[in-house]
């Protein structure tokens, strides 16, 4: 039996912990009341509850599926769902690949599981980055109530493309079928444009955001991309005359930097990307930095509320950087999206590389050689014993920007007293997530040299701050085109 949320009074909403505590008896008894009311227990019903009986005495691992596999929940509500039935039958974590894991059981053989497990699946696809925070520290909490070690200890989880679907066969044994699910988009209003099926969750959810930001805050229709050959609408790319308005960014006097720096005709900056595509991460350092580049002042403001022991002074801010020459460094194209000069309070040069992800992963390319493994002293930031793991392609990009930082400071001529790296990303970019995770394990544990903000702490700081009512606009603008989603 199940108690309701809302109007049923023992779980209402706005209920506090304190709250639950004194009303558990009660909740017991009517639990109690309403099992003795069930004259004849659903079959399916059973089944379920002797694999969730089985998995709480045997660290959460059920009986017939893959020892892998660890029960967290059972019976969530999915809402838009068509049919009688709208609860998920088991929720599982996969810890082979740290997915969630959908499971539709049935009591007998029962092809219509298929399409329930799909629909659950795609619901769950579609609003995971809302769902994840809960089900993350529900996992948690589930291996430390059940002694399951692996699950108490995750960090970052992901929704799995797939569902499972479960009965029992005629000697017994449970048979189990996997169905693969591919992630979708469910009702896309027309005037959002085209989407990406092959999207991951995430970046399905902020496309559709941008679609949305381009149809509602802009009113401009949807143009082709993601590069200029491109012959196919997607909903977050920018017509090339909107592009060249300056549509992409938040304030005139960004889309001035963007153009100066355009016109410099060097580095990563590809101007098709810039200006027309609202997804990219670039337009959104630009959008981020770029008044900072115009105003120092502003900028030695915002950054000393991050490090208030540190910034003294910001002497420039630099987008799309590369030192020169690059012989003297990598020997290669890494580049930070943004660059900040400043002196610290013993009156020493310093600076900070930061790059900004939205929604592209890190590259996947492995680069590694004598021109790198040069700036890797005694006293670098990593352990000793992860040498053999540092261009790993999960974290070669993030190993080279952080490297790069290194060879700055290393230099002969000593021009910086101190420096660091800064990455800063979503909150929702679970994959990011992990890759810093692991990363992290690579480094030094008294390392100051790599530091990441997640980008709504970074926002939420600033706000904070007493600024005059443009830079306050400015703030407000940027949480509605990249922090509070609509879809």
């Amino acid at each position: 039996p199940r108690i309701g949320i809302g109007n049923d009074p023992y779980i209402y909403l706005g209920m506090r912990v304190s709250d639950i505590k004194f009303k558990m008896q009660e909740r017991l008894n009517y639990l109690q009341l309403k099992r003795n009311e069930q004259t004849s227990p659903s079959s399916e019903n059973q089944f379920e509850a002797y694999i969730i009986r089985a998995a709480q005495k045997n660290k959460l691992i059920m009986p017939g599926f893959s020892d892998n596999l660890r029960f967290i929940h059972s019976q969530w509500r999915i809402q838009g769902i068509p049919g009688t039935q709208n609860f998920t039958d088991l929720i599982a974590i996969d810890l082979t690949t740290n997915q969630l894991v959908i499971i539709e059981l049935k009591y007998k053989e029962d092809n219509t599981a298929f399409s329930q497990v799909a629909g659950y699946v795609n619901y769950f696809q579609r609003y995971f980055t809302n769902l994840n925070p809960f089900f993350l520290k529900l996992a948690n909490v589930m291996g430390f109530l059940y002694k399951c070690s692996e699950l108490a200890s995750l960090s970052v989880i992901e929704m799995a493309s797939y569902g499972l679907v479960a009965w029992p066969d005629k000697n017994g044994v449970t048979f189990v079928q996997k169905i693969d699910c591919p992630v979708t988009i469910l009702n896309v209003p027309t005037e959002l444009g085209p989407q990406h099926e092959s999207d991951s969750p995430f970046t399905a959810k902020m496309r559709l955001h941008q679609s949305w930001y381009r149809a509602n805050i802009l009113k401009v229709p949807c143009g082709v991309g993601p590069t200029k050959q491109s012959n196919n609408e997607y909903g977050n790319m920018l017509k090339n005359e909107d592009g060249e308005k300056g549509l992409n960014f938040l304030d005139p006097i960004i889309f001035k930097v963007a153009k100066d720096r355009i016109a410099q005709n060097k580095g990563s900056v590809e101007s098709f990307r810039l200006l027309n595509n609202l997804l990219s991460s670039q337009p959104m350092c630009f959008n981020l930095f770029g008044l900072m580049v115009r105003d120092l002042d502003l900028a030695t403001q915002l950054w000393n509320s991050i490090f208030p022991k540190e910034i003294k002074i910001i002497k420039k801010i630099l987008l799309e950087y590369s030192p020169e020459p690059n012989r003297n460094f990598l020997n290669d194209a890494t580049a930070f999206d943004a660059f900040i000069e400043y002196v610290n309070f013993n009156d020493d040069l310093c600076f900070i590389g930061i790059e900004t992800k939205l929604t592209e992963p890190f590259s996947q390319a492995n680069y590694d050689g004598p021109h790198y493994r040069k700036w890797i002293f005694q006293d670098s930031p990593w352990l000793p014993e992860s040498a053999n793991k540092l261009s790993d392609i999960r974290h070669n990009q993030l190993w080279r920007d952080h490297l790069l930082a290194i060879s700055m400071l290393k230099q002969s001529n000593g021009q910086y007293k101190d420096g660091k790296f800064l990455l800063i990303h979503h909150p929702l970019d679970n994959k990011c997530a992990e890759t810093v995770a692991v990363y992290k394990l690579l480094l030094k544990d008294y390392d100051k040299s790599f530091i990441n903000i997640t980008l709504d702490d970074l926002i939420n700081i600033w706000s904070r701050l007493s600024l005059s009512l443009i830079y306050s606009d400015w703030l407000n603008k940027f949480k509605i085109r990249y922090l509070d989603l609509q879809y």
